[in-house]
């Protein structure tokens, strides 16, 4: 809840016929030991070719005493921290700095400050920005299993953002019963998954197809495969063969 005025209205009902119900309203003054808005910094949609882009956000003193604010470093974040006084003790600046390249899931993290109040010792600040994907796989998923379909769709291509160029150089299925194959040229690259006639795999949880490429910041990419369960009745063909656990042999691009 934010510091400030809070209003609140309710209605006591009681036995009196005259007045069966009373509106009433309430307003409370809500403290804060710190002050600080927006609650989170948001880049919004990060430029793909663009350079380093900053945020910042004021943190204030509160009705407790006054600050003497610490980052609480994070070696895993994607982005840069700083802090700036503005006035002791009352006033500062957080910044956040992300440089390019953008991870593939955009930005996500939290900046915790220790406060120096003891009533709020330290604070919690969300940072979020989204950024266009170098390159993603259609489908994003694929649906095997009893319950689809033997000539349901197995092709997997790679789209590219504009402007990245990136092609791909080989394909392998996390279980071995499962085919992989590279087919096409240019733009009409794309990886063949062969599934066998009524597959079930002990393991259904994490099998996935993995597709590498030749660009740099997006050298592996990942197809989950969502395992469906025939409906209760239907007759389950054995599976074509059974084979070890393992990965299943790459299938390469040759050069």
């Amino acid at each position: 809840m934010r510091a400030g005025p809070f209003t609140k209205s309710f209605t006591l009902q009681s036995n009196d016929r005259n007045r069966p119900g009373l509106a009433l309203t309430g307003t409370v003054q809500v403290r804060a030991a710190v002050h600080y808005e927006p609650l989170a910094i948001s880049f919004g949609e990060l430029p793909r070719r663009g350079g380093p882009q900053e945020r910042s956000i004021r943190i204030r003193r509160g009705d407790a005493g006054p600050l003497n604010p610490e980052l609480v470093t994070n070696p895993s974040q994607s982005f840069e921290t700083s802090i700036r006084e503005i006035e002791p003790g009352t006033e500062y600046e957080l910044t956040v700095r992300v440089t390019p390249p953008w991870p593939q899931a955009g930005v996500r993290g939290q900046v915790v400050l220790r406060t120096g109040v003891p009533q709020q010792p330290q604070i919690a600040v969300s940072v979020i920005g989204t950024a266009r994907p170098v390159a993603r796989v259609m489908p994003a998923s694929l649906r095997v299993g009893p319950a689809v379909p033997a000539n349901a769709p197995r092709a997997i291509r790679v789209l590219w953002d504009p402007g990245e160029v990136g092609t791909i150089t080989g394909a392998q299925a996390t279980d071995p019963a499962i085919g992989v194959r590279i087919e096409g040229e240019g733009l009409q690259l794309r990886v063949e998954v062969d599934i066998p006639e009524g597959y079930a795999p002990a393991q259904p949880l994490g099998q996935k197809i993995i597709i590498t490429t030749n660009h740099a910041e997006v050298p592996r990419l990942e197809v989950p495969l969502l395992v469906l369960p025939a409906r209760p009745g239907t007759p389950v063909p054995p599976p074509a063969s059974v084979r070890p656990a393992g990965l299943a042999p790459t299938t390469a691009v040759d050069e």
